[in-house]
C-alpha cells in the first residue's frame, strides 16, 4: 500500500477489551472505526490498532467497504468506516499472538461430548438439507463454523442422529460446497420460527483444506456485509417507520428483515423502490408481507446492490401506500382463506374447453397448478394481489377447472 494512504487508529485499554473486538469482529477480517473524517468507499486505508496496555501498536492494512454518513447518525448509527482486512484471518492471528504471549482466538472449545468444536459465527446463506429418506430441504444456515452448523428447516422434521448431506451456497462468489453430517441436537426456536438443527459436519482429513477456505470466505463476505451496518429489533421500531427513517436520512441503501426463518431484502436509491423480496415474491406484494413482520431483527447498510434491482423504479412513498393497501385488503374480514400446503388438480378436460376464456392470471395458476404447485407457492410466484389469486382459485374450483386437495 503506498504510504499516502491515510490512517485510522483504534485503541483499547485492556486485554479484555481487545479480545472481545478480535473475536467479534478482527478475526473475521475487519472492523468498524468511529471518526468524524470523511472518507471515500474502497479507499485504501491504514488501521492502527493500539494495544495501549503493553504499549504496542499494529498497523494493517485494508480498504474502506462501508461508510456511515453524519446523516446516518441520526437514526441511531454511529459515524464511521468499516475496513476489511488485506490479510487473511490465520494471518491476524498470527500478528497478535506473539505480542500477548498466548492464543487470543475462540477457534476452538470443548463441545458436550468431549470433542473440539470450532467457533460459530452468525451466518445466514440458503443450504439444502437431503435426508436419508430423500427428502430435499430448503432452509438457511443461523451460524456457521468449521466443524458444522445451525440450518432453519422450517416446519420440516429431521430427528438428532440421523445421517444427512447439507449443501451450502456461498451467495456472495456463486459457489457451493456439498458436505455428509450428523443432525446431533434439535434447537428451541421462538414461536413463529419453525425448526432449527444442529448438524456436525463430518469431514475427511484430505477435505478439511477445503471445508476450511470455503466458511472462512463465507464468514469473511458475511462479516463485510454486516460490518458498520445499523441493526435491531423490528418491535421496536415497525417495518414502516424503518423505511421512513432510513429513506429520509441515506440517499440508497439495504433493509434486510429477517423473521424466523423468512428473510425479506428491501433496496431504495434517490427515494426510489429499487427492489424488495421476500421468497419467490417480489415488488409491492413482498413489501405488502414484509410489512406484516413485528417480530425479529432488521439490518440496514448505507449501500445497494445494482445487480438486484428488478423492474422499474417506483416512488418509495407511493409504492409503500399501496403495500399498506394490499395488506388491508387481504385481512378484511370475509377475505378468502386457503390452506398454504394445500395442493390444486387440474381438470385436463375442462380445462382445453376453457383455453380461450381465460385471463392471464387464470392461465398462469393453472399452469402451476398442472406442476405440482401448493396453493402457497402458487400466489407467491403470481405478481398479481393475493387477495385476488386466491379470489380466481376459488373460481376456478367452482367452475370446475380446479380442484383443492388436502396438503401432504
Amino acid at each position: 500500500m503506498p504510504d499516502a494512504a491515510r490512517s485510522l487508529r483504534v485503541g483499547f485499554d485492556s486485554e479484555a477489551d481487545f479480545r472481545r473486538e478480535y473475536q467479534s469482529n478482527i478475526a473475521n477480517g475487519g472492523i468498524f472505526v468511529a471518526t468524524n473524517v470523511g472518507f471515500d468507499a474502497r479507499e485504501a486505508v491504514r488501521v492502527e490498532i493500539g494495544l495501549d496496555w503493553i504499549g504496542e501498536v499494529v498497523a494493517l492494512e485494508g480498504e474502506v467497504v462501508h461508510v456511515v454518513t453524519r446523516e446516518l447518525a441520526g437514526a441511531a448509527a454511529t459515524p464511521g468506516v468499516a475496513v476489511q482486512f488485506t490479510l487473511r484471518a490465520s494471518d491476524l492471528r498470527d500478528r497478535f499472538e506473539p505480542l500477548l504471549g498466548k492464543a487470543i482466538s475462540d477457534d476452538e472449545r470443548e463441545a458436550g461430548d468431549g470433542r473440539r468444536a470450532a467457533r460459530r459465527a452468525q451466518v445466514r446463506v440458503p443450504a439444502i438439507v437431503r435426508t436419508a429418506d430423500g427428502r430435499e430441504i430448503e432452509g438457511r444456515t443461523r451460524d456457521l463454523s468449521l466443524s458444522g452448523a445451525l440450518v432453519g428447516i422450517g416446519e420440516h422434521d429431521v430427528a438428532p442422529g440421523e445421517s444427512v448431506v447439507v449443501v451450502l451456497a456461498n451467495p456472495y462468489a456463486d459457489a457451493e460446497l456439498e458436505l455428509e453430517g450428523t443432525v446431533v441436537r434439535r434447537a428451541p426456536a421462538p414461536a413463529g420460527a419453525g425448526t432449527a438443527v444442529g448438524i456436525r459436519f463430518d469431514v475427511e482429513p484430505r477435505d478439511a483444506r477445503t471445508v476450511e477456505e470455503f466458511v472462512e470466505a463465507v464468514r469473511a463476505a458475511e462479516h463485510r456485509r454486516r460490518l458498520g451496518g445499523i441493526t435491531g429489533p423490528i418491535a421496536e421500531v415497525g417495518i414502516e417507520n424503518l423505511l421512513q427513517m432510513f429513506g429520509t436520512c441515506a440517499p440508497r441503501g439495504t433493509l434486510r428483515l429477517v423473521c424466523g426463518d423468512d428473510e425479506g431484502v428491501v433496496m431504495f436509491e434517490q427515494g426510489m423502490l429499487r427492489c424488495a423480496r421476500l421468497g419467490e415474491s417480489a415488488g409491492r406484494k413482498a413489501l405488502a408481507r414484509l410489512l406484516e413482520f413485528r417480530e425479529g431483527t432488521f439490518e440496514f447498510e448505507a449501500r445497494t446492490d445494482e445487480a438486484a434491482y428488478r423492474g422499474d423504479p417506483l416512488p418509495l412513498d407511493a409504492a409503500m401506500l399501496d403495500a399498506l393497501r394490499l395488506l388491508d385488503e387481504s385481512q378484511r374480514p370475509g377475505a378468502a382463506t386457503l390452506d398454504p400446503a394445500a395442493r390444486l388438480a387440474v381438470d385436463a378436460a375442462k380445462l382445453r374447453a376453457a383455453r380461450g376464456e381465460l385471463s392471464q392470471s387464470e392461465e398462469a395458476i393453472l399452469d402451476l397448478a398442472a406442476v405440482g404447485m401448493t396453493v402457497g407457492k402458487v400466489i407467491d410466484v403470481i405478481p398479481e394481489p393475493d387477495e385476488e389469486i386466491r379470489q380466481q382459485i376459488l373460481a376456478l374450483v367452482e367452475r370446475g377447472l380446479l380442484a383443492i386437495r388436502d396438503a401432504g
